[in-house]
């Protein structure tokens, strides 16, 4: 799992070196250039001490992927290069021109620097954790569902409300979002949508796609997680996973097996949606 968790750690260090330009381009206000000039600085003088991570990722052994290594690294340079002039840009224009500009360039940058992440090749394999390594399984899934790209659907009979804070906090609020549980109960031990129907509504207001669906009990059993065409089965669960052995790791990914799971969500009883 070390490729795995050098991705996740790489993305998750990307997304803190480029904050500043997330906060620019979700500001309400029009920036000033000022504004621009303190998030290029920011940005640059942080990318010497992410060179390492970056390179780290590239490594197998005694090879590096020389190519994507140089287009990562010269990326947040080059990105802040095209507005060497802020002045000048604006000159005949404005500055709500300037902002639509650098909120659809910031945008290209990150998906470039994900498509050439994603170009880097990872083999997961199956794992079976031993008891007492809940941290280590919540690395091991976390660093999958970093990857997620188009989709995350989650199906747990007893899904609880930190499945939220612990894998849904930081993704990207275009991902789709399908959560399959069932009734369940509130409460001490509580699990299933009677539990997490609060903090789902709050999500359901914030994530572009996102539905909570509810099952029977007997509809299904095995949890599944599937990250865009990826399926990955895992034993009990995503917040108890290492708690005892837990066998993770990519499971049947097939047509076939795709169809399953979304037959699955479309017998079920759409409880919220955004």
């Amino acid at each position: 799992m070390e490729k795995p968790y050098q991705k996740s750690c790489l993305m998750m260090e990307f997304g803190i070196l480029i904050q500043p330009y997330e906060e620019l381009a979700q500001i309400q206000s029009v920036p000033e250039i000022r504004d621009y000039r303190i998030a290029f600085a920011k940005v640059n003088s942080g990318t010497p001490q992410f060179q390492p991570r970056i390179e780290e990722f590239v490594t197998f052994g005694d090879t590096k992927f020389s190519l994507e290594l140089k287009k990562m690294s010269r990326m947040p340079t080059l990105f802040s290069n095209q507005y060497g002039n802020l002045s000048e840009i604006v000159r005949g224009t404005s500055l709500d021109f300037l902002h639509d500009k650098f909120k659809e360039d910031f945008k290209n940058l990150k998906l470039e620097f994900i498509d050439i992440v994603d170009s880097i090749p990872i083999d997961w394999q199956p794992e079976i954790f031993q008891a007492n390594t809940p941290f280590t399984a919540y690395c091991c899934i976390l660093d999958c569902i970093t990857g997620v790209h188009q989709r995350l659907h989650y199906f747990d009979r007893y899904l609880n409300v930190d499945f939220f804070s612990l894998y849904l906090r930081n993704l990207d609020r275009s991902v789709s979002i399908r959560l399959v549980t069932t009734e369940g109960r509130k409460g001490k031990n509580g699990f299933g949508v009677n539990e997490i129907i609060d903090v789902s509504d709050l999500c359901r207001r914030e994530f572009d796609d996102y539905k909570l669906i509810q099952l029977d009990p007997t509809d299904f059993h095995d949890r599944n997680l599937r990250i865009d065409e990826q399926i990955f089965t895992l034993g009990p669960g995503t917040t108890k996973a290492g708690t005892m052995p837990t066998n993770f790791g990519p499971a049947d990914s097939s047509p076939q097996a795709i169809k399953i799971l979304d037959d699955l969500i479309a017998k079920g009883k759409v409880i919220h949606e955004s």
